[in-house]
């Protein structure tokens, strides 16, 4: 992934395979920005898990600009409580603006 430091990049994780399943339900996602050296959780609330009629949320995103050129690397993790249920990472690139 690639641009210039005027760049918002939209980053999306999504959960695959599984069936709905209360284990997968209401997770919590943390993005991981190694620029800043900080991170940022959503946690979800959500009504109680219905067997068979709730649906989980697979798809996640969040916005972000990087205010220095060069690679960065972006981490995302799913978790349920404390448990760790994914993660995925990538580097950017960022070049100065034309």
């Amino acid at each position: 992934m690639n641009g210039t430091t005027s760049t918002v990049f939209l980053f999306q994780a999504v959960l695959t395979g599984g069936e709905d399943s209360e284990d997968f339900y209401c997770l919590s996602t943390e993005w991981i920005w190694e620029e800043q050296l900080d991170s940022s959780i959503n946690e979800s609330e959500c009504p109680p898990w219905v067997p068979g009629e709730t649906k989980i949320d697979r798809s996640f995103s969040e916005e972000q600009s990087f205010r220095s050129p060069g690679p960065h690397l972006v981490k995302v993790v799913l978790r349920k409580g404390e448990k760790q249920i994914a993660a995925a990472s990538i580097t950017v690139r960022v070049r100065e603006n034309p």
